[in-house]
């Protein structure tokens, strides 16, 4: 019924994701980019349109194809949700819940069912996304996406032996994925403060696997919460990757870490020059996507390193008026913790310390970088 229906469209709906980024979202004056996306404006009616071309777009993909098709549907649809515009996120979940009784959900798969959740999620509603992601899990129990939402999902709580668990449950779906036992590496940090299991995951990861530098991004991490700077500065030498997987917002600049390594081993003459660098390429991706918080966030937080503070306290706020937590309880807790990050190294103490008693209590201010809120980050 649903692919009959589509079918006798003026379009030709088989294009899928093509159809779906280049026309259906530059004719709703969105743009997405993988992987990181804004959504500048919306229309309820075209918000609908997409998702069902999406779903459509589903019904005729190979698996390949299937899982874009399901990554942009549920990434748009969150993001509509963060917008808190009350007329789009209404026409996403008429959508899912139309797909839900023409059984297209059984059609889809967990990850447009998980729609659900990430809009929950989105909206504040933390421990409903849980049993919503728990739900599809039933019905999708070899699902990896979904087992890693869990994760993240429990993380955000703070509820760390139930993340554990799904950090557990995740590596043992994803054998190959880095990033899994990555987590589950840094949820041990997060429980115990220590960083063995990290240490241990990272020493079987075979030397020049490294995609995106996420494995070198941890390796310098870790070696900094051990207080082996050299350590750190080593593992940064051995990269050659300009830029690595650390930060929200695209690739981090590997000289914002060294720069930061030379801070921690107390030369700032030396880290003076790599915290520029890092600047002028922050500054770039504000002034290429100024409506961006997370790239105002970076910018923030890297003029703080560099005790430029008027900057820096500006750019951090207006990360958090870009996406404020009222609106998005996901990223928008995240701006909030670069901006006590910024506070705190700016010497704003007045400011900072209020803010990080509210975010230890606040879900989403946790996440496997440096500005994570948590007495084990803190410390």
């Amino acid at each position: 019924g649903l692919v009959e229906r589509a079918e006798r469209r003026e379009h030709d709906l088989a294009q899928g994701v093509v159809f779906v980024v280049e026309r259906e979202l530059t004719g709703a004056a969105c743009t997405i980019c993988v992987p990181a996306f804004r959504v500048e404006r919306v229309e309820a009616q075209r918000v609908r349109r997409v998702v069902w071309m999406g779903i459509v777009a589903f019904c005729h993909a190979n698996e390949s194809e299937r899982r874009r098709v399901v990554g942009l549907c549920v990434r748009f649809g969150e993001r509509l949700a963060a917008e808190q515009r009350i007329v789009a996120r209404t026409a996403v979940q008429r959508v899912v819940a139309q797909a839900a009784e023409d059984d297209v959900i059984g059609v889809v798969g967990a990850d447009v069912a998980g729609l659900i959740a990430a809009i929950k999620r989105r909206q504040g509603q933390f421990r409903d996304a849980i049993v919503e992601y728990e739900r599809v899990a039933k019905l999708d129990p070899q699902n990896p996406n979904i087992t890693r939402n869990l994760v993240y999902t429990n993380s955000a709580l703070r509820q760390w032996p139930e993340a554990r668990r799904a950090a557990e449950r995740w590596v043992q779906m994803a054998p190959d994925s880095l990033v899994a036992k990555i987590q589950l590496g840094y949820l041990d940090f997060e429980i115990s403060g220590k960083t063995d299991t990290l240490q241990r995951l990272l020493r079987l990861i075979p030397s020049g696997t490294d995609p995106d530098g996420i494995v070198t991004a941890t390796r310098w991490d870790v070696a900094m919460i051990e207080r082996d700077f050299v350590g750190a500065e080593t593992v940064l030498n051995k990269s050659p990757r300009p830029a690595l997987d650390y930060l929200n917002g695209g690739n981090t600049p590997k000289t914002l870490l060294a720069g930061c390594t030379q801070l921690a081993r107390g030369y700032p003459a030396a880290a003076q020059p790599l915290l520029e660098q890092a600047r002028v390429e922050f500054a770039a991706a504000v002034e290429e996507s100024p409506l961006i918080a997370d790239v105002h966030a970076n910018l923030g937080l890297v003029c703080a390193y560099l005790g430029r503070k008027e900057e820096a306290i500006r750019e951090g706020r207006r990360a958090v008026e870009l996406r404020p937590i009222a609106k998005d309880a996901v990223d928008g807790a995240i701006m909030l913790c670069y901006l006590a990050v910024i506070y705190a190294q700016t010497g704003e103490n007045d400011q900072a310390i209020p803010l990080i008693e509210q975010l230890l209590k606040t879900p989403g201010a946790v996440d496997s970088v440096n500005y994570s809120i948590t007495p084990n980050d803190l410390k």
